[in-house]
């Protein structure tokens, strides 16, 4: 037997065997929030930083301490119309980490194009792609919201409460995920080490050394993983005809979300 299909296997025995699923779209803020948690246990049981640290893993879950986590976005590459079979999910605990889709869809596009190099084109015709655009997100969020009842416990975290109180969002999620008290200094460390500044200099100098930390093009800012970060941003790239047609496509949006 290969060594991929071990791994495929491996993968798909751990998968089934986590509690916990931190679930988004592509460029909802997944790497900051990773970065937050995994800093966190870093710190509280004085192990190597890593981005897997919390991963779902034989060592993670040998190790009761440390909660594992699979961090995943779901099938959210799947081609247009087809959304995920959410059915491995049932009695596990699940968050779903949501951002405006509109800023999601601008930084989605720079993702595809200048990073993972998987699509050709303007950003007019990005956003009204089949299977990367405006409404596949849309779609995506709407899904996963629609699906909780299937969850053992859910929560829904905003990208949006992070950017104004990373501290309280951080806690909510780690009392969600663990048992053992939060140990407040440690996560203030935490979420002083994963400020944006300080992950942008991480990913021009490769500290992490991950793949997922390493811009596309060293000399261009557009291919950073972390890019801005800001919020509403996307009125910077569209035009008025793509406000217009993104605009139209927000009304299909469950209003939970608070995007307007």
């Amino acid at each position: 037997m290969s060594n991929y299909i071990k791994n495929l296997i491996n993968r798909r025995i751990l998968l089934y065997k986590t509690d916990n699923y931190l679930i988004s779209f592509p460029k909802s803020g997944r790497t900051w929030l990773r970065t937050i948690i995994n800093n966190y246990y870093s710190r509280k049981y004085n192990k190597p930083m890593s981005l897997g640290l919390i991963d779902c893993n034989i060592r993670n879950l040998l190790n009761k301490r440390i909660p594992c986590v699979n961090f995943t976005h779901f099938g959210a590459h799947s081609k247009s119309g087809i959304l995920p079979d959410l059915t491995i999910l049932s009695g596990r605990k699940v968050i779903l980490l949501v951002r405006d889709p509109r800023d999601v869809v601008v930084s989605y596009y720079f993702q595809c194009v200048k990073r993972d190099r998987i699509f050709q084109g303007g950003i007019s015709d990005f956003i009204r792609h089949d299977d990367f655009g405006f409404e596949h997100i849309i779609d995506f969020m709407n899904h996963i919201y629609n699906s909780k009842n299937i969850a053992s416990s859910f929560l829904m975290v905003r990208y949006e409460d992070i950017m104004q109180d990373a501290y309280a969002v951080s806690i909510g999620i780690l009392e969600f995920i663990d048992s053992s008290e939060v140990n407040i200094s440690k996560l203030k460390e935490a979420i002083e080490f994963s400020r944006f500044e300080n992950m942008k200099k991480m990913e021009e100098k490769g500290s992490l050394e991950n793949k997922r930390m390493k811009p596309g093009d060293i000399d261009d800012p557009e291919s950073f993983k972390v890019r801005k970060g800001k919020v509403g941003a996307y009125m910077q790239y569209l035009s008025a005809n793509d406000l217009k047609y993104i605009s139209e496509k927000m009304k299909k949006i469950n209003p939970i979300f608070g995007y307007e």
